[in-house]
């Protein structure tokens, strides 16, 4: 099974036991990987400090203890830049909403590109002038 296995008994019942794929499975597992890729944990690790899964370890952490439950690599490269940690505090803001238990509680994918957009013209708006080529795709 893939990263959603053990994190939340209807990504298992989407994915595990049913025949049927959903977008609103899809726009789950996105959610899913967001949180994995800005914690570097995996919704299967077996502690997340009292909380029963990783959306709530990171859902309890937001917006004022983002830095307790973000990937440390992720603390180098920011450098404590408050519109950096905005961003990251909205990037998993939108992860939780995607992984939402309940289907109709996710936020759609076109909503999340918008977005995600926004937060990434926010994160370039302070590198003008600074080899933006680099940062846009």
């Amino acid at each position: 099974m893939s990263s959603t296995e053990g994190s939340s008994s209807s990504a298992i019942k989407e994915y595990g036991m049913s025949d049927v794929l959903s977008t609103q499975g899809d726009v789950y597992s996105y959610g899913i990987l967001l949180l994995e890729l800005f914690t570097n944990r995996r919704p299967t690790d077996d502690a997340f400090e009292g909380y029963q899964n990783l959306q709530e370890f990171v859902s309890h952490a937001l917006p004022n203890h983002v830095f307790e439950v973000v990937d440390p690599y992720l603390h180098q490269q920011v450098n404590e830049v408050d519109k950096y940690w905005g961003c990251i505090v909205s990037i998993l803001s939108i992860a939780l909403r995607c992984s939402q238990e309940l289907p109709r509680d996710r936020t759609p994918m076109g909503e999340v590109v918008n977005q995600l957009k926004k937060i990434r013209n926010v994160f370039l708006e302070d590198r003008r002038g600074r080899n933006v080529a680099s940062y846009q795709r």
